[in-house]
C-alpha cells in the first residue's frame, strides 16, 4: 500500500473512531456565523472597525487541539484508547510520521473549513461600512486601509474591499493559532507531566480569552492593538501569508520527526 493511500486510511479510520470530532468545524467557526444569526449583517448596520476584529473564539482552537492532534497524551489512556483505537494504532507497524500526517490534515481541515469558507463568500460582496465616532481613529482607518472613503453620513467610511480584509485577516488568525496549538502539544508530548501542563495552559487561555467578553475588564488598549495589528496585516498581507505557510511547514516537519522519535 502506497503512501496516499495509507494516509487516507488513517484518515476514515480517525473518522469512523471519532465522530464527535465532525462537529469541532462548527465550533472552530462559531465566530464565522454569530453575525448572520445575529443580522449584524445588515445593510443599514454599520459597526465600528473595533467591534468588526473583535473575536473571542480563536483560542478555542488551541484548547481542542489535543483533541485531535494527541489525545492519547492529554486525556485518560484507558478512556482514549476505547474511544478512538488509539490502542490500535500504536501498537501496529504504522509509519508514524504518516500517523501524525493524517491527524495534522485534519485538524486544519476543521481548524480552517469554515474561516476560509467566508473568506471565499465575500468576494462576492467585499464592501464594508464602519462607523468610528473619534476623529483620530477615523482618519487612521482612511490612512491605514488602502481605498477607504469617508462615507456620507457623518462618522462612516466605506471599505471597497473591508469584508474580504477582515475574513482574510481571521483566517490568518487561525491559522496562526493552529499552528500554535500543534506547537504547544508535541512541545510537552515527550514529558511525563504533560497533561498536567495542558490543561494547565488550557485554563490559562480560557482565562485571557474569556476576559474580554466582559465590557468591565476590557481595557481600551485591547481594542488599539487589535486595530494595530489589523493594520499591519493589511500593508503586509503577502508577507503574512508567507511567513505562516513557511512556519505550517516547518512546524509540521518537526512535529513529525518528534512524534516519530517518541515511544508510547
Amino acid at each position: 500500500m502506497n503512501k496516499n493511500k495509507q494516509l487516507r486510511a488513517l484518515l476514515r479510520f480517525h473518522v469512523a473512531m471519532n465522530p464527535f470530532t465532525m462537529i469541532l468545524p462548527l465550533v472552530f467557526g462559531l465566530q464565522c456565523y454569530i453575525p448572520f444569526l445575529t443580522s449584524s449583517r445588515s445593510p443599514d448596520y454599520a459597526p465600528a472597525l473595533r467591534s468588526v476584529l473583535q473575536n473571542q473564539i480563536i483560542w478555542v482552537v488551541c484548547i481542542f487541539s489535543a483533541a485531535l492532534m494527541a489525545p492519547e497524551a492529554m486525556g485518560s489512556a484507558n478512556s482514549n484508547s476505547a474511544l478512538t483505537g488509539l490502542e490500535f494504532l500504536l501498537t501496529r507497524a504504522i509509519d508514524r510520521r504518516l500517523l501524525l500526517r493524517a491527524r495534522s490534515v485534519l485538524y486544519y481541515a476543521f481548524v480552517l473549513a469554515l474561516p476560509l469558507a467566508v473568506y471565499l463568500s465575500t468576494f462576492a460582496s467585499p464592501a464594508l461600512r464602519v462607523t468610528e465616532t473619534d476623529k483620530v481613529a477615523h482618519q487612521e482607518v482612511l490612512e491605514q486601509i488602502p481605498g477607504s472613503i469617508a462615507g456620507q453620513t457623518a462618522n462612516t467610511i466605506t471599505i471597497p474591499n473591508g469584508s474580504t480584509l477582515v475574513e482574510g485577516w481571521y483566517l490568518w488568525l487561525f491559522v496562526c493559532a493552529a499552528i500554535t496549538g500543534q506547537v504547544f502539544i508535541y512541545a510537552v508530548y515527550p514529558l511525563k507531566c504533560r497533561k498536567y501542563i495542558y490543561w494547565g495552559a488550557a485554563a490559562v487561555i480560557i482565562c485571557v480569552g474569556m476576559a474580554p467578553i466582559v465590557d468591565l475588564i476590557q481595557h481600551p488598549a485591547d481594542h488599539t492593538s487589535r486595530k494595530t495589528f489589523f493594520f499591519a496585516f493589511t500593508a503586509h498581507q503577502p508577507l503574512c501569508w508567507v511567513a505562516a505557510l513557511a512556519a505550517l511547514l516547518l512546524v509540521q516537519l518537526w512535529c513529525e520527526r518528534r512524534f516519530a522519535r517518541t515511544e508510547q
